[in-house]
C-alpha cells in the first residue's frame, strides 16, 4: 500500500546505532573541550575582575569578601572532613 509509511518493525539498523555512539562520542568531547576553555578563562579573568572590583571599591567590600572567602574555605572543609569520617 503506498499510503503506509514504512515500519522497520523495532529494529534498528546497526548503521543506525553506531552513528547514535560516534555523535555521543563527538558530543562528549565537544563538551569536554569547551570545559577546558572556560576552566582557563576563569583562572586568569576572575582574578583580574576580582582585583579591579577590590581596587575601584570600598575597602570594606573587599574586606567582607575576602574574610567570607576564608570562612567558607574552613567551613566547607571541616564539613567535609566531618562527612567522610562518619562513613
Amino acid at each position: 500500500n503506498i499510503m503506509q509509511p514504512p515500519t522497520n518493525d523495532g529494529k534498528e539498523n546497526k548503521n543506525d546505532t553506531d552513528n547514535k555512539k560516534t555523535n555521543q562520542k563527538e558530543e562528549k568531547k565537544d563538551t569536554e573541550d569547551f570545559q577546558k576553555a572556560m576552566n582557563m578563562q576563569m583562572k586568569f579573568i576572575f582574578p583580574l575582575m576580582i582585583g579591579w572590583f577590590a581596587y575601584s571599591l570600598p575597602v570594606g567590600l573587599s574586606l567582607y569578601w575576602n574574610i567570607f572567602s576564608i570562612f567558607s574555605i574552613i567551613y566547607y572543609q571541616k564539613l567535609n572532613k566531618n562527612s567522610y569520617g562518619k562513613n
